[in-house]
């Protein structure tokens, strides 16, 4: 989560939505856009959250006939160079920081550009296992469906640091990029992205049918249940942390649907 100024009388801007569509692209994605910056555009993360899931999984498409494991690989490095791996970035430094014996070398670890033995390993077995559930998904499923499970995936995890503001509140974040971020979100955001998630998963679910895209749904509430276990463990949830539950809801989505399918 990136920081950026509040309007000059210190209240939440209107929202408009090619305001919020501009500063979600922005938020969440490398690509350049023309945002205002006054909004994080938190009532469109699951809108991009589900393009971001229909470009990146698209080698799933084109390789997961051939190879599901390598299809799986590519898709999550094709999703990685389009976020330009902004919420694996959270992880690590959120992992590294829960790693710390103190509250003082917590915070030394999460500023510290250099990645540490937590940060690292989260990566590792975080990438690892989503891996190994797309490749399960194409298997089970097939190509199709796995794609589409993988759009809904990313569409109810980009909700989840909206449904965190909701529910952790200015507690959750003392300052910084996170309590900006939760001072923005209002509840029309918290309205538009689930039932953004939730059309996304109705639209899935008639095109490929089965319980697969609801499970996926699931992983948002998942990754908002981590997220208040960190607020429980750190005493707040900053912007490393929302983008971390971001990550966790994602692959907890993945791994939800794979189990259910084998």
């Amino acid at each position: 989560m990136r920081p950026a100024a509040e309007s000059s009388a210190g209240t939440r801007p209107r929202r408009h939505p090619a305001t919020e569509l501009k500063a979600a692209v922005g938020f969440l994605t490398r690509i350049p856009v023309d945002a205002a910056g006054e909004t994080a555009g938190a009532a469109a993360y699951s809108l991009v959250g589900a393009a971001i899931g229909a470009i990146g999984m698209a080698p799933l498409l084109i390789v997961g006939g051939a190879s599901p494991l390598i299809a799986a690989f590519l898709a999550l490095a094709t999703t990685t160079v389009l976020t330009g791996a902004i919420h694996l970035d959270a992880l690590a430094d959120t992992a590294d920081a829960l790693m710390a014996r103190d509250p003082l070398a917590a915070e030394r670890a999460r500023r510290d550009p250099r990645l540490g033995t937590g940060g690292a390993l989260a990566l590792v077995f975080v990438v690892a296992v989503e891996a190994v559930a797309l490749a399960e998904l194409v298997d089970g499923l097939g190509v199709v469906a796995a794609w589409a499970v993988g759009i809904v995936a990313c569409a109810a995890s980009r909700a989840t640091p909206v449904l965190l503001a909701l529910f952790a509140g200015q507690r959750a974040a003392a300052d910084g990029s996170g309590a900006w971020f939760v001072r923005d979100v209002d509840p029309l955001a918290v309205l538009s992205v689930v039932v953004t998630a939730f059309g996304v998963g109705a639209l899935v679910w008639a095109a490929v049918g089965g319980l697969a895209p609801w499970i996926a749904l699931a992983g948002a509430a998942a990754g908002v249940a981590a997220g208040l276990v960190l607020v429980r463990l750190r005493r707040q949830l900053d912007g490393d942390g929302l983008g971390a539950t971001t990550e966790l809801s994602f692959a907890i989505g993945l791994i939800a649907v794979a189990v259910l399918v084998a």
